[in-house]
């Protein structure tokens, strides 16, 4: 191997370990609180006030933990809250269709806000394609 492609192997190897670390500081912090906050009174507290608006995507309420960690914070955020409250394949695939329409709403809307295209108008449409998403797909997967 020349230098040259050795140079590029470790330039990449730097690259990948580097975001790697990155998101092994979302996700393992993450993990780790969604999986305390599991063993609190806060946890089914919150997961019984939310169950009557999560049922409606055949959820139930501790889904609404990763959904708004997937809106406001980062997707990584959402998957390891998936993996920290034990969901269903069925539970993760209509989270994950959601999130997928619907995630990081601050952060691409400012982006959408210096593209100067109307981020209250797209954020609108991204929120209204993952609650049909959520309705369709929840009704399809027969959840709840």
């Amino acid at each position: 191997m020349n230098s040259g492609a050795l140079g590029a192997l470790r330039h990449s190897l730097g690259v990948a370990l580097r975001t790697y670390a990155d998101l092994l500081l979302i996700l393992v912090p993450t993990f780790v609180l969604v999986t305390l906050l599991k063993h609190t009174a806060a946890f089914p507290w919150m997961t019984a006030k939310l169950a009557p608006a999560m049922s409606v995507f055949g959820l139930p309420g501790s889904a609404a933990l990763p959904i708004i960690l997937g809106l406001f914070v980062s997707l990584y955020a959402a998957l390891a809250a998936m993996v920290g409250i034990g969901l269903t394949p069925a539970e993760i695939t209509t989270l994950a269709l959601m999130l997928g329409l619907c995630h990081n709403l601050i952060v691409e809307g400012a982006i959408l806000f210096r593209l100067r295209a109307n981020p209250l108008v797209w954020t609108a449409v991204r929120v209204i394609m993952a609650v049909g998403a959520g309705l369709v797909i929840g009704r399809v997967l027969g959840l709840k």
